[in-house]
């Protein structure tokens, strides 16, 4: 049996600029502890989404697989110029306020220069 644990969205901002890049949603849910060694855990399903285009859809998004029991969320895959991607997402910090993650993405066959301005 499982429930809803959360639903969010929010901006997306380049590290450096603080320039407003893109689009994060997520759903997760909660899995009863089955094995007695730990609380109540989440698992749940990402996507960063990128280059929106003039019809407000996004070109390009990286996927994301959660749980609370690794050290690092999995990349998936992707669309656009992150057609193949695969990595990790790593936290750097969190508050109430705040969320900062580093995106560790290999993509070597999806063609950027489509995507550049």
């Amino acid at each position: 049996m499982t429930d809803w644990g959360s639903r969010e969205s929010t901006n997306v901002y380049e590290a450096e600029s603080h320039e407003l890049v893109g689009l994060f949603q997520c759903t997760s849910f909660n899995v009863p502890d089955t094995d007695k060694f730990r609380e109540d855990d989440s698992v749940g399903s990402c996507i960063f989404s990128f280059d929106m285009n003039d019809a407000g859809l996004f070109e390009s998004q990286i996927s994301i697989s959660t749980s609370d029991q690794g050290n690092s969320n999995l990349v998936t895959g992707g669309t656009g110029r992150y057609a193949c991607a695969s990595g990790q997402e790593e936290f750097d910090f969190s508050d109430d306020k705040i969320l900062i993650t580093k995106l560790t993405i290999c993509n070597i066959c999806a063609d950027e220069s489509r995507y550049m301005n």
